[in-house]
């Protein structure tokens, strides 16, 4: 169990743009978009629309996955990204501008090794 090796990116948007975050189609290609830009494979998705507003979509990678939780009405969302592998500082600042480009706002990232 040595050799394994985790990694978490966490995302935690503010500002951000409540139409975007409350666009399903958009959220959903943002979250293809980052396991593609990082190299990460596809195996399902699935996301929930809640009422009036708000959003979860999650991918389950090969790797791990990939979450989002949106609350339009704060302009905020949380998202996660965990691989089996390490994330370099080019896949972090790929997700980085990926997520500010679709959704706006602003970004506070930690990353979590273990």
């Amino acid at each position: 169990m040595s050799n394994l090796s985790v990694s978490t990116l966490v995302l935690h948007l503010e500002q951000a743009d409540p139409a975007s975050l409350d666009d399903a189609e958009l959220v959903e290609r943002l979250l293809l978009e980052i396991a593609q830009a990082v190299g990460l494979h596809v195996v399902a998705s699935t996301s929930h629309r809640f009422t009036p507003q708000g959003l979860s979509a999650v991918l389950l990678l090969a790797e791990s996955h990939v979450a989002v939780h949106t609350w339009p009405e704060e302009a905020g969302a949380y998202l996660t990204l965990t691989t089996c592998g390490p994330l370099g500082a080019e896949a972090v600042s790929t997700v980085e501008s990926l997520v500010t480009a679709a959704l706006g706002g602003r970004v506070r990232t930690e990353q979590v090794r273990l």
